[in-house]
């Protein structure tokens, strides 16, 4: 016992396992309360080869993609479908989930969920807009087909498929005769 010699803690390897693990602890602690911007950011990025980009394969199975992504909350992913060139809507506001629950907070739940079209809405018919590239999309909600009840949005075709334009974009697209 006599010949046992005890280190300080800022000395020897104690010392730097002391800092090593109190860093990782708060790396953690840091690293958990960033997590759900984190997350979101990340998927974004994770998209196509400009780390924003995805389209649609249809205006049909968009709707059913969207009711899906409305359902998971997957804000960061349905934002990639988007076209925003022209848009006002900021990087912030889309992740977010405010843009898509009608600039309620994304915890307002699922009936707050209005962007392109509240959840469950079903696809009716897509339709050359007035805009080239543009078709106008027609959803209405479960079990109804009048066209009363009906709403539309738009998306643009590229060569890859098909992006949603969002409102305020939409509003400065050329209007005239139909072009398919």
């Amino acid at each position: 016992m006599a010949n046992l010699r005890l280190t300080q803690p800022n000395q020897g390897t104690f010392g730097v396992v002391i800092w090593l693990v109190t860093g990782a602890v708060l790396f953690g602690v840091l690293y958990m309360m960033s997590a759900p911007r984190g997350a979101a950011l990340r998927e974004l990025q994770a998209a196509g080869p400009d780390g924003v980009t995805a389209f649609f394969a249809s205006p049909e199975s968009a709707v059913r993609e969207i009711n899906a992504l409305h359902a998971e909350h997957a804000w960061a992913r349905l934002a990639r479908y988007y076209d925003f060139t022209g848009s006002t809507v900021a990087k912030e506001y889309r992740i977010s989930g405010a843009y898509f629950a009608g600039g309620l907070p994304a915890s307002a739940g699922d009936d707050a969920s209005e962007r392109p079209f509240p959840p469950g809405w079903r696809f009716l018919y897509a339709e050359p807009s007035p805009a080239e590239g543009v078709v106008r999309v027609v959803v209405a909600p479960p079990g109804e087909a009048s066209p009363e009840a009906s709403k539309s949005f738009l998306m643009r075709r590229f060569p890859e498929g098909y992006r949603i334009v969002p409102e305020d974009a939409a509003e400065r697209l050329p209007s005239g005769p139909s072009v398919p």
